[in-house]
């Protein structure tokens, strides 16, 4: 795990093109290359994705393998990606789990006040559309501003 003062300086890099570069290097559920970093960023050169690409491997945050290919070292993740899980080739803002929670748990609660034949809370109907609403808007907010 990186020391408090590396993951200030990791931050402080990681920044404009160099965090482009580390959100394709990041989203790519295999180590890429140089020239698949170009053609993603549509840098003019391969010598400008490979620049990027080492100066993250300096700073620890990708590690590159025999073949020449990069991937993201699992135990460092920026503050920039702290809120998004990766699952498979899928990124997620994580209150993307959050709004399905709560919007699963209202549905669940109306159906069973349906079927036992209850009186539905007026409450109960507003904090979960208000919590599921909020944390949709959240993550919304979020992958938008994503800075890449």
């Amino acid at each position: 795990m990186a020391s408090r003062g590396d993951q200030q300086a990791i931050e402080a890099e990681l920044k404009g093109t160099t965090l482009r570069v580390y959100w394709q290097v990041f989203k790519s559920s295999k180590p890429v290359g140089v020239r698949e970093v170009q053609r993603l960023i549509r840098f003019s050169s391969p010598s400008t994705a490979l620049y990027h690409l080492e100066k993250l491997r300096e700073l620890g945050v990708v590690r590159k393998d025999e073949y020449g290919h990069y991937a993201p070292v699992e135990d460092i993740k920026p503050s920039q990606f702290r809120m998004f899980l990766r699952i498979g080739k899928v990124i997620l803002p994580r209150y993307v789990f959050y709004a399905v929670f709560f919007a699963a748990t209202l549905v669940m609660y109306l159906i069973q006040s349906l079927l036992v034949g209850s009186e539905i809370s007026p409450m109960a109907l507003i904090l979960g559309s208000s919590a599921a609403l909020v944390c949709v808007y959240e993550a919304v907010r979020i992958w938008k501003d994503k800075m890449i």
